[in-house]
Parts: C-alpha cells; sequence; structure tokens
C-alpha cells in the first residue's frame, strides 16, 4: 500500500529498495534520535567526533541485532541465551565510547531496544516478513524510559494505571548518593540513562516475572506489548 510506503519513508526513511541492512541501520538512527538529548559526556567532545561514534554504534548494532535474531530463531533458543548476546551487544556498545569516559548501561539498552521496537513497528508496516520477530518478540525486552517505569513502579493504590505493575522496583537515589528500590516518585527516581546493568537486570526479570500470568491468559501478547500499551496510557495521562 502506498500509504504504508509513506510512513515507512517519512518516519525512517525507508525506501523499497532497501536491504534488511539498511532497514536496520535506519531503524537504529531513528532511535539514537528519540533519545538522544539524555545523552551526556564526562568530557568535552567536538560534535564530529561524536558523529564519528554514534555511526560506529549504528554499524555495530546493524550486524549485532541480525545475530541476535539468529540466536534467537534457533530450536534451542531460550530467554537465557537471547539476553548473553543482548547483554554483549550493550557491552559492545558501551566499548565504543570508552575513549571518552563512557555512557552508562541505561543509554546502551535504550539504543538496542528501541531499535528492536522499531523493527517490530516496521515490519508491521511491510506488506511481507522481513525478519522472524512475530517468532520470537516474546525474548524481547522492555525498553526501560521514564514512562514504562512509572507505569511498572507506581503504587496502583495511589496512581492507578489500567497496564500498571505495581512493582516496587524504581530506583530512587537519595541525597548520599545511596540507591533504594521503591515506588516511583517523580523527581526521586533515577532517570533511565544513569542506570548501570543491576538495576536493568533487576528491572526486566522483575517485570517478566510480573507479566507472566497476563502473557499466559492473554492480557498481553508479551513483555513488548505490555511495555508500548504502558507508554502509550502514561503519555496520554500526561497530555491531558
Amino acid at each position: 500500500m502506498i500509504e504504508n510506503a509513506y510512513l515507512l519513508y517519512a518516519n525512517y526513511g525507508i525506501k523499497e529498495t532497501d536491504t534488511q541492512t539498511d532497514m536496520i541501520t535506519k531503524a537504529t538512527e531513528k532511535s539514537f534520535k528519540d533519545f538522544c538529548r539524555r545523552v551526556s559526556y564526562q568530557q568535552k567532545v567536538p560534535i564530529d567526533r561524536r558523529t564519528d561514534m554514534e555511526r560506529e554504534v549504528e554499524n555495530l548494532l546493524s550486524t549485532e541485532i541480525q545475530n541476535l535474531l539468529h540466536t534467537a530463531s534457533q530450536s534451542n533458543a531460550t530467554q537465557d541465551r537471547f539476553d548473553s548476546v543482548h547483554h554483549r551487544i550493550c557491552e559492545a556498545v558501551l566499548r565504543v565510547y570508552d575513549t571518552i569516559g563512557g555512557i552508562p548501561y541505561g543509554i546502551a539498552q535504550r539504543w538496542l531496544n528501541l531499535t528492536l521496537l522499531n523493527m517490530v513497528v516496521i515490519e508491521s508496516t511491510l506488506a511481507a516478513d522481513v525478519w522472524p520477530i512475530c517468532n520470537i518478540r516474546h525474548f524481547f525486552h522492555a525498553p526501560v524510559e521514564m514512562y514504562v517505569l512509572e507505569a511498572a513502579t507506581s503504587n496502583n493504590r495511589n496512581h492507578p494505571f489500567q497496564n500498571g505493575l505495581s512493582l516496587k522496583a524504581a530506583p530512587i537515589q537519595h541525597e548520599d548518593g545511596a540507591i533504594s528500590l521503591d515506588w516511583f516518585i517523580a523527581g526521586k527516581t533515577l532517570p533511565f540513562e544513569h542506570w548501570d546493568y543491576d538495576l536493568y537486570r533487576h528491572f526486566q526479570t522483575a517485570i517478566r516475572e510480573r507479566l507472566q500470568p497476563d502473557i499466559a491468559n492473554g492480557t498481553y501478547q508479551d513483555v513488548l506489548d505490555w511495555s508500548m500499551k504502558a507508554y502509550l496510557e502514561v503519555i496520554a495521562r500526561r497530555i491531558r
């Protein structure tokens, strides 16, 4: 349909002649643009150097995501194996930035997870399946950002969300620098761009375990389905 072709080009710059690698690269570019203002650097970095590193990560993800999809498509695929490759890719993204003081794990996971989400959107708009996403997306993680975090960790007695999980799993930063896990508190909950791997792993495990019965009874297709619905619910409330 011409409408789908228009949407793909307008949002991602994707054309009919693009290869799978081209489309993944454009998904990574779109992902970074969506949160790049949240990226801070520990030292002064020239704009051209930042651009070079962004391109390096985009090229890295274009290759490694295809390996991740291949791993998840194997008959012996498990969540642990997917998570292991996912973690390895995030670590590779972090190494790109080591020469300028590094970036937190929260940035790497956001880049990778948002790219995977964008690939789901792209494939749903295409006329034919390009990647085996429909069969493996149940392995995907929730892209951690503030709206998803708020839906997952708000106390539903005080801030009820239809898609709320009421998990006491929001990292709260205290004045002495210590971090504890509690209900979501606006202004005190540690933003995703400052998360380390342990916080990220704990959050993913908590929501995956909490969502198991809801996925089993058909309330949600998978973790990614929940995260998209949660995001849209919270942002709609903010707009009102």
